[in-house]
């Protein structure tokens, strides 16, 4: 009876465990020197696949010379202006793409300097494999339960038709 109660209170806390989310912001940067009419892909963090909920997905885009540039993610295309020196956003509603940009106009000397930053915000489950033995020590936890408790029901029910009955000897 009281292992039973061990695997159950063990296999209750291991399903708490497993269910605990964890935030987690993974980054891809670079910087690269083109000229306009050039292009380059973007990929996402690596790690962001493993997110199992997506809160935020951006990338920001900043350059030493004022830029237009154009951004393609899957079907959707957007004009981007990034200002000399300050920072440009596209906010991808929660996705994970690949992008394509391609600089179309940089002002200023020949070449520009553009830095981005992929970020990716979410939630993860690092423990969700702890669910697995958390079924099994509670089922097994609620089995030896019943086992027990049908194991006193039986012997008690044995001792009650063992009682002497009352008389003279």
């Amino acid at each position: 009876m009281v292992i039973a109660l061990i695997f159950l209170s063990l296999g209750l806390s291991l399903s708490v465990v497993a269910k605990k989310p964890y935030r987690a912001e993974f980054h891809r940067s670079d910087h690269l020197v083109i000229s306009a009419g050039e292009a380059f892909s973007i990929s996402p963090p690596e790690d962001a696949f493993r997110l199992l909920y997506i809160e935020r997905s951006a990338v920001l885009f900043s350059s030493n010379v004022s830029v237009r540039l154009n951004v393609t993610a899957g079907d959707a295309s957007l004009l981007l202006e990034v200002p000399a020196g300050e920072e440009a956003s596209v906010d991808l509603n929660s996705s994970i793409r690949d992008l394509f940009v391609i600089l179309i106009r940089a002002e200023g000397s020949g070449t520009a300097c553009i830095s981005y930053d992929y970020i990716v915000v979410g939630y993860e489950y690092p423990f969700s494999w702890l669910a697995l033995p958390a079924a099994v020590f509670a089922t097994s936890g609620v089995g030896l339960l019943f086992m027990g408790l049908l194991e006193k029901m039986v012997i008690a029910r044995a001792e009650g038709h063992r009682r002497p009955v009352s008389g003279n000897l």
